[in-house]
């Protein structure tokens, strides 16, 4: 593979709620290397969203304290932003109080107690949501930036993919959802001096 095949421009969608951004294979360091980031607010203010492909290695019932039964369920980091708080995505809609839409069908946050409720009365609840520690923020006019930078590729995603994409595909899977221009990236090793 050739350096030049590597250096692509941007797309020319916008990063809007509901849209994912995908890093470029060069982005480094922890959480974004290699991440999908699920974009929950965008504003004059800037942009929050979650990252929706690292897991931390805990369950949400060794992250909350409640008496309810609840499923295993994964929680992921989702930024560096708020690291003890926890939030969550989900496509249970207006069923949840206080929830706030992101896009047609999905969702952030709501009542948690509500929410632990319903997913001890159906686990299949859980395949509705994705928990995450921290977030990702950019202030007015960053993440425009780091997109300009080509740092980031912009994308969309239907809901269901939030929920059910395994995390160490995702990345991969995303880029070749672009088309062949940006599928090559997929491609790339995670450490090229190792091939």
């Amino acid at each position: 593979m050739r350096i030049q095949d590597l250096i692509i421009k941007h797309n020319a969608l916008k990063p809007e709620k509901g849209r994912i951004l995908i890093a470029e294979p060069f982005l480094p360091g922890e959480p974004f290397e290699r991440s999908v980031v699920l974009i929950c607010e965008h504003g004059p203010n800037g942009h929050l969203g979650f990252v929706l492909n690292k897991p931390i290695g805990f369950n949400l019932d060794e992250v909350v304290s409640t008496n309810e039964k609840i499923p295993k369920i994964p929680v992921y980091l989702g930024g560096p932003v708020a690291a003890k708080r926890l939030f969550y995505v989900h496509s249970l809609g207006s069923d949840i109080k206080g929830t706030i839409p992101v896009s047609d069908q999905l969702y952030m946050d709501g009542d948690l107690n509500q929410l632990l409720s319903l997913l001890a009365r159906e686990e299949s609840a859980k395949d509705k949501i994705r928990f995450f520690v921290g977030y990702s923020g950019w202030i007015a006019e960053q993440l425009e930036a780091e997109i300009r930078e080509d740092s980031w590729l912009v994308g969309k995603i239907k809901p269901k993919e939030v929920f059910q994409s395994r995390s160490s595909t995702m990345w991969k899977k995303c880029l070749r959802q672009l088309g062949d221009k940006y599928s090559v990236w997929s491609k790339y090793p995670l450490i090229p001096s190792l091939n």
